[in-house]
């Protein structure tokens, strides 16, 4: 049993980190998606507030512990990319709110 945890635990490594990064609309993008979203679900097993039976808490918590380093050292490799990402989408922002479609009248 304990090399079943073992090896599960070995093989989700950086997984919240990449699941963060699939989920994340381009608005919301963050730095350290994966580190937020580790401790965001850690809150959620110790409050109760995980779904499912009883026993996920015990099998979870471990998994984004062992996790948290993992992903702390891949979003910080993605670093780089996040920055862009972030930028970019408050760029995209920026000229949505110039445009003259969204603020309600047509170019003169």
């Amino acid at each position: 049993m304990l090399i079943i945890l073992a090896l599960m635990t070995q093989l989700g490594t950086g997984c919240t980190s990449i699941r963060a990064r699939t989920e994340l609309p381009a608005a919301d993008w963050t730095l350290y998606p994966g580190v937020k979203r580790d401790v965001s679900d850690l809150g959620d097993a110790i409050e109760g507030k995980l779904k499912g039976p009883g026993w996920i808490p015990v099998v979870v918590v471990p998994m984004l512990v062992a996790d948290l380093p993992f992903s702390t050292v891949m979003d910080t490799c993605a670093l780089p990319y996040d920055v862009y990402r972030v930028h970019q989408a408050r760029e995209m922002e920026g000229q949505q709110e110039r445009s003259p479609a969204h603020s309600g009248g047509e170019p003169d």
